[in-house]
């Protein structure tokens, strides 16, 4: 962890050393819905699972272009869902709140770096880079399973996935524009981390819609 700490402090720093290389400060607001693909389940077996959720989830990003084409664009991420700790498995997974252990906060640290192709009446980027996806266990009945679910969640480097995705934006004025984005967040972590369970578990596409103000 503390390794993991000091390189994000050492990204941050970066980041914003770069912010003299730009001409204009620019923040984006978005929301929207992702699917969370689950492939973990319960004590009675394989079946044994809700569906895959969609949460609702909200973003906020910096982007930082070097040119007319190439940009940083870090940002983070924030959704919440029910979970349930699976004791004869050693794993957690996502459940409906009937079935909750305790609820968790899912933050996102997003750190893509992108092309963009500009058109005359909006511009089509696509991007890619690590994503950095802390899972916090809040409040629930189960307070006796926190420490594992908590050690599940970061053991193994499980909160590393890769992020890549495309967006649109449209601008409305000089100051202001409508943005709309799809991504995918690929499960890094599942390539050395023999849980159990496939690749794919973990696998996630989000889409959302928002606003850039610019200055």
């Amino acid at each position: 962890m503390k390794r993991t700490g000091f390189t994000l402090i050492m990204l941050f720093i970066t980041a914003s050393a770069s912010l003299q290389a730009v001409d204009h400060f620019m923040m984006e607001l978005g929301s929207g819905v992702m699917w969370v693909h689950n492939e973990a389940y319960g004590k009675d077996g394989p079946g044994d699972q809700d569906p895959d959720p969609i949460l609702f989830h909200l973003t906020l990003n910096f982007p930082l272009y070097f040119s007319e084409n190439f940009y940083f664009n870090p940002g983070i991420g924030i959704s919440a869902n029910s979970w349930q700790f699976v004791e004869d498995q050693g794993w957690a997974m996502p459940v409906d709140p009937m079935w909750q252990d305790l609820y968790v906060m899912m933050l996102d640290l997003d750190l893509p770096v992108g092309f963009q192709l500009n058109f005359k009446s909006f511009s089509l980027s696509f991007y890619a880079g690590p994503q950095f996806n802390f899972r916090i266990p809040l409040w629930g009945e189960k307070q006796d399973v926190r420490n594992e679910m908590t050690n599940y969640f970061f053991s193994g480097g499980s909160f590393l996935n890769v992020l890549g995705g495309f967006s649109f934006v449209f601008p409305l004025s000089e100051k202001f524009a409508f943005t709309f984005r799809t991504e995918s967040h690929i499960p890094l972590h599942n390539l050395w981390n023999d849980g159990g369970l496939p690749f794919s578990d973990g696998f996630t596409l989000s889409a959302s819609a928002g606003a850039r103000f610019i200055w």
